[in-house]
C-alpha cells in the first residue's frame, strides 16, 4: 500500500489522484482523492481519453501546472474541474528507464497556482514513491532491478556480464543482493516477485 507523503497530501487541498508504477495502461496501484462528485462524471464523459494533464504524463517527465498542458483542452476538462473546486493544478511524471514503469500525480488546489518551488517538491516526492516504495520496503539499485529485468527474459548469468560489460561475479552479486531485498528464494524467484509487483 503507497503512503502519500504528508507535505505532497498538503500541496493538494481540492485533490489528488496518483497512478503508480504503469505498465501501457493499468498503474499496480492508484490513489483517487479527487472529489467524489467529480469521478462519475468524469468517468460519464470518458475525459481520461483527452485529459491533457494525463496525455502530458505520458509523454513527459517532470512536473507542470495544468495551465502550461491545457493548449488542446478540446473538451473543456480543466474549465469542469473547476467546477468541482480544481480550479489550478500541477501534474508530475516519473519513469524508470530500466523496468520502463511510469507513474504520475494530479494535484489540485482552489486558492492560487502553484509556484516553482511546489513544483518541484511534487516531483521529489513522486520520485520518492516511485523509487522506494518496493514489496521488502528496502529501495533496490537500477542495476539490481536491470539483472533481474535481463534474468526474467532468459538471460543467462554469463550472457547478462557481456551484455552489461562487468564481471560474471558482479552479475551474481547483483542478483544476490535483489533477492535478499525482495525476499526471493532463488534469482529466478526475485524476477518472478519484481515482475508481478510490476518492477521489472
Amino acid at each position: 500500500m503507497i503512503e502519500i507523503q504528508p507535505e505532497l497530501r498538503a500541496l493538494a487541498p481540492a485533490g489528488l489522484y496518483l497512478a503508480f508504477r504503469l505498465r501501457i495502461a493499468y498503474p499496480a496501484e492508484e490513489i483517487n482523492d479527487l472529489p467524489a462528485a467529480l469521478v462519475p462524471y468524469y468517468t460519464r464523459k470518458t475525459f481520461v481519453i483527452d485529459d491533457p494533464p494525463i496525455r502530458w504524463a505520458h509523454f513527459n517527465k517532470g512536473a507542470s501546472r495544468w495551465i502550461d498542458v491545457m493548449e488542446e483542452d478540446r473538451r473543456g476538462i480543466i474549465s469542469a474541474a473547476r467546477k468541482f473546486g480544481m480550479a489550478y493544478g500541477a501534474v508530475a511524471s516519473v519513469r524508470c528507464p530500466i523496468t520502463r514503469l511510469m507513474s504520475y500525480i494530479l494535484v489540485a488546489r482552489n486558492d492560487r497556482a502553484y509556484t516553482d518551488e511546489e513544483l518541484a517538491l511534487i516531483e521529489k516526492c513522486l520520485i520518492q514513491l516511485h523509487e522506494t516504495d518496493l514489496p521488502s520496503g528496502t529501495p533496490m539499485t537500477q542495476a539490481e532491478l536491470l539483472a533481474l529485468r535481463l534474468l526474467q527474459s532468459g538471460m543467462k548469468t554469463k550472457t547478462m556480464s557481456a551484455e552489461l560489460g562487468i564481471s560474471e561475479s558482479a552479475v551474481k552479486q547483483r542478483l544476490l543482493s535483489a533477492r535478499k531485498k525482495i525476499g526471493g528464494k532463488t534469482s529466478a524467484h526475485a524476477a518472478q516477485l519484481a515482475a508481478d509487483a510490476k518492477l521489472i
